[in-house]
């Protein structure tokens, strides 16, 4: 990679960030609303495939319309790809690189700095110094009959498939492009220029071991419809159904977790774009700098605040039950808390009311007795 040395400086306005702002903060809620949804239906469909899943080793009539869990080698005949590379796989990812300029820009009080950088990338950067189109794009390639042991697997299964092979030695073909071990490219990789391109494949071989968690229809498995949404775990290997039901739910968890923060993340920087006008009014008496440094505490404190009660309004809506279950639980043990003190304090004051009360007797007798010693 190199860095384009030539640098510009653009006085950047705040009413376009205030509005930036304004998306990032609403999209913000809109994320992490959708993430707990989708978290609580990705559970749904785990404790469903833990309810329903069979062991089977092969096909029988009496299993079929069952979630079933089958190992198996997947094959088929199909040569798939396009007119660059095709190959008897069942899967065939194929990635497209362009050498082109990526743009950064850095804010720095009221102005932005712009730089350029040289980079392989699947992206399309649009920008002044780049071609307007991708001259050749990414794409995936699936074979449409595959069958694994005694089963054919239906296309909405075989979308679960992933590649796991890279071609280290790319065959030499006459497809326009030169071949240098896995890319098949324009141009010297070794000195690249800007619009060159280079393309490299990953493949999952014939013959592929393949756990399949799916629903048997005749002799096909094919991906078994819940209210949750569909139901299909499928792994490169031989699994048992309790390990791919538990990596399912280890995945399920990351990414609630991934969307979580990032969540956090879009909704303090919309707060701080929210801020910039103001940040500008400040940079004025030269006070910019001071009031984006104490306003990063607040942002994040509301940040928190607010994504913590977005996730709670979610789980009200999607696990109403659970969430009831809860407040109900904490109800009990503050109303349960709020008696015991109450129980505590009248208990004290009877204690001190009783020995009052039996002190008075005592006094009024020791008085009596001064009476007739007199």
């Amino acid at each position: 990679m190199g860095l384009f040395n030539n640098e510009e400086n653009n006085t950047k306005s705040p009413i376009a960030n205030f509005i930036l702002g304004i998306v990032l903060f609403i999209g913000a809620f809109v994320l992490l609303f959708w993430n707990e949804g989708n978290y609580a239906k990705n559970i749904t469909k785990e404790k469903f495939i833990r309810n329903n899943v069979i062991e089977i080793t092969e096909n029988r009539p009496e299993n079929n319309g069952k979630l079933v869990h089958y190992i198996g080698n997947a094959t088929t005949d199909e040569f798939i790809g396009d007119k660059d590379l095709k190959a008897r796989v069942l899967v065939l990812d194929k990635k497209a690189q362009v050498y082109q300029w990526k743009e950064v820009r850095k804010s720095r009080g009221r102005h932005t700095r712009t730089s350029y950088y040289k980079v392989w990338s699947s992206k399309h950067y649009k920008n002044r110094r780049n071609i307007e189109e991708m001259p050749v794009k990414s794409a995936r390639f699936e074979a449409e009959f595959i069958k694994i042991g005694t089963f054919i697997l239906k296309p909405s299964v075989i979308s679960y498939l992933q590649t796991n092979t890279t071609y280290s030695q790319l065959p030499q073909l006459n497809n326009g492009y030169k071949t240098t071990e896995k890319y098949y490219h324009t141009g010297d990789l070794s000195d690249p220029q800007i619009g060159d391109i280079r393309i490299s494949y990953k493949y999952l071989p014939i013959n592929s071991k393949i756990s399949v968690i799916a629903r048997q229809l005749g002799n096909s498995l094919e991906i078994q419809r819940t209210n949750a949404g569909d139901v299909a775990l499928v792994g490169n290997g031989e699994y048992s159904s309790n390990e791919m039901i538990e990596k399912f739910k280890k995945d399920n968890y990351n990414n609630v977790l991934t969307y979580r923060v990032l969540g956090l993340v879009l909704m303090c920087i919309g707060i701080l774009c929210i801020l910039e006008p103001i940040s500008m009014l400040f940079s004025v008496i030269g006070l910019g700098w001071l009031f984006n440094f104490v306003s990063i505490i607040p942002a994040i404190i509301i940040s928190v605040v607010l994504s913590g009660f977005t996730i709670a309004i979610a789980w009200l809506a999607y696990r109403p039950l659970i969430s009831i279950s809860i407040l109900s639980i904490l109800t009990i043990i503050l109303i349960t808390t709020h008696k015991n003190s109450t129980k505590r304090v009248d208990t004290k004051n009877a204690d001190a009311n009783n020995e009052t009360i039996i002190q008075e007797p005592k006094d009024q007798l020791e008085k009596e007795l001064n009476d007739l010693m007199k």
